[in-house]
């Protein structure tokens, strides 16, 4: 699991939520959607790392946002390129 937060709060109580849970999944932050893209961009091309199979996202993010007209939508096909016909960004 990826949170995607800027609000250290809000990621510190989704840490502690996961944890109470007894989930097995590892649960990672990032603060904006440039440090979102950095992080899926080197697990996508890691052998030994994998991509989360559940994104937090809080759209309105500082620096890459998740739905700014003039910088593009982060989820526009960047997540999962095979959704895309292998034609996403990190594919």
């Amino acid at each position: 699991m990826l949170m995607a937060d800027d609000d250290a709060e809000d990621c510190m109580l989704a840490t502690l939520a996961v944890a109470e849970s007894g989930a097995k999944a590892a649960f990672s932050t990032v603060q904006d959607g440039i440090e979102l893209m950095d992080y899926l961009s080197e697990h996508s091309r890691s052998k030994e790392k994998r991509l989360p199979d559940l994104i937090l996202l809080d759209m309105n993010k500082p620096r890459k946002d998740g739905h700014h007209p003039n910088r593009g939508h982060i989820l526009n096909c960047e997540l999962s390129p095979e959704m895309c016909g292998g034609k996403g960004k990190l594919g």
